[in-house]
């Protein structure tokens, strides 16, 4: 009913994945990325996250697939209009009931009151592999999952890492300049 408005994650045709921020008030407008390749494979998991800065601009849009920042294609104008909806939240299909998710199935919904940083989102997508990794005896683990814990535990325990990191980063970045 009415111009679509608030937020909308959708897998088009072809696989693509789109994230679309639409508002209504005080003008019809939108903000969208899109996936550039399929990430829809037969008979396979995709874990997909999708993250909004609250600046309208398309630029704050930002796509996650399987933990990984995907640089999509971008369209539409900067929104000036709020992108409050009175619509319930819909999963699998459009709140005019069209476009219904098919051949497919939607797991472990998440929708948070703030924008979760790359390291969160890739710590959900890798999750469920976490648990079992920490459920195999340390002499029993493969190096794969050895390499996993790691990375998680320099990633977002070990604060001197992200310190090194972060210099790491501010070095690189005056080569660069």
């Amino acid at each position: 009913k009415g111009d679509p408005q608030g937020w909308e994650l959708v897998l088009n045709g072809g696989g693509k994945l789109s994230f679309a921020v639409h508002s209504a008030k005080p003008k019809k407008e939108m903000i969208r990325v899109t996936t550039r390749n399929s990430i829809a494979k037969p008979g396979a998991w995709v874990h997909v996250a999708a993250t909004y800065d609250g600046s309208g601009k398309n630029e704050g849009l930002q796509l996650y697939v399987n933990g990984a920042f995907n640089d999509g294609s971008r369209q539409g104008t900067p929104l000036t209009g709020s992108t409050r909806s009175d619509s319930s939240l819909f999963i699998g299909q459009r709140p005019n009931k069209a476009n219904h998710l098919t051949d497919g199935a939607v797991q472990d919904v998440r929708v948070y009151g703030r924008r979760i940083s790359t390291g969160e989102v890739k710590t959900l997508a890798q999750l469920a592999d976490l648990r079992n990794d920490t459920s195999v005896a340390f002499d029993k683990r493969n190096q794969q999952q050895k390499d996993r814990l790691t990375n998680y535990y320099l990633e977002n325990v070990d604060p001197e890492y992200g310190k090194a990191v972060d210099k790491q980063q501010q070095l690189e970045d005056e080569q660069k300049a």
